[in-house]
């Protein structure tokens, strides 16, 4: 039976391609680019929800974190615009085996993304291919029974963000195997693009979240009763704390890690885009705040290249030059955005 407000989906006996957005904004980690990205690709004009969040920056300062810098969200697989159902990959690996494809034409046909993690080992055109047994995720959003392959999202050997078509056999053989490397990365979800969605932009909200971004309040505080608070680096303090990043890389004490600088970029270009957005009914307010942030954009996106260039070439000219002006970008940030909410910059900032 066909999802109330869907037409029916495709055949499983033919080939199934559900849509993808690569270039999708938030993309530096596959967890929240994942379902962005099919949002994106199903439906742009759904920007409500993602400027309402990805406001907060979260900092993990504990040594060897896997996720340093990172946009807070309570939880990535909630989205109004998305049907989502998980369960844990063990027990989809006791009831499937190793007949994953035949379970993910199934879903395809009825619409259904699935968002797992694998042995990338045998998933051609990804980094570890064929070099070492690792546990890393991918989304499965096509399936083609007569040439045998399937098409999955993710960061390629490249390093690029991009759908590749790969055989199925092999997407089978990742997932029987995956269960092996005892990662706790066990999330099995399938997300279905809800076409008549809603939501709507708040901008008393959205305001009031930014006030607590730039305070570096904890936005996990309130959830108290849901969990216990998450420990980490809020707000512009994420900032300074990717300026210590920066640092301890120049000295090589840790390598540069593009994630970071990645994700900087991001929350700076939503963060245009929510400016815009919350001076809506304003176009001289709007054209005024936008061109005094956009030189924040523009030296987040510098920070990519600076660090590449860095890491890869060893030409640290342009880091430096980036380092020298951070605490000048950081103040433009703060002042615009204390501007925008209309609360006056604290002394103290």
């Amino acid at each position: 039976m066909a999802h109330p407000g869907r037409t029916a989906g495709p055949s499983t006996t033919g080939r199934v391609r559900l849509p993808v957005k690569e270039d999708v904004t938030t993309r530096a980690y596959h967890f929240y680019a994942f379902p962005t990205s099919i949002i994106a690709a199903n439906d742009p004009s759904k920007v409500e929800w993602t400027l309402t969040n990805f406001i907060h920056l979260a900092y993990d300062t504990r040594p060897q974190s896997p996720v340093p810098l990172c946009f807070y969200l309570f939880d990535y697989a909630i989205n109004p615009h998305l049907e989502t159902l998980r369960t844990d990959s063990e027990l989809m690996h006791d009831l499937l085996g190793s007949r994953l494809t035949d379970f993910v034409a199934r879903q395809l046909a009825d619409g259904r993304y699935l968002y797992l993690n694998v042995d990338e080992h045998d998933i051609p055109n990804r980094f570890s291919h064929g070099r070492k047994r690792f546990s890393h995720d991918l989304l499965v959003h096509g399936y083609d029974p007569d040439a045998g392959t399937v098409d999955v999202l993710g960061y390629d050997d490249t390093p690029a963000f991009r759908s590749v078509t790969i055989p199925a056999r092999a997407l089978d053989s990742a997932f029987a195997i995956h269960r092996e490397l005892d990662s706790p990365c066990r999330q099995f979800v399938l997300y279905r693009f809800l076409p008549e969605s809603t939501y709507e932009f708040d901008k008393a909200f959205v305001a009031q979240e930014i006030r607590a971004y730039l305070r570096s309040e904890n936005p996990t505080s309130p959830l108290r009763a849901l969990r216990e608070p998450w420990e980490r680096e809020y707000g512009l303090s994420a900032w300074r704390c990717f300026a210590d990043e920066m640092t301890a890389s120049r000295h090589a004490e840790r390598e540069y890690d593009l994630r970071s600088s990645r994700v900087l970029y991001e929350h700076s270009l939503l963060m245009l885009s929510r400016i815009e957005l919350m001076l809506s009914d304003d176009r001289d307010a709007a054209a005024d705040a936008v061109r005094e942030y956009r030189p924040v954009v523009r030296y987040c996106r510098s920070l990519g290249y600076a660090a590449l260039a860095a890491e890869s070439l060893g030409d640290h000219s342009s880091i430096d030059r980036l380092a020298a002006e951070f605490d000048d970008v950081v103040d433009r940030h703060a002042r615009v955005l204390w501007d925008l909410v209309g609360d006056q910059v604290p002394k103290t900032a």
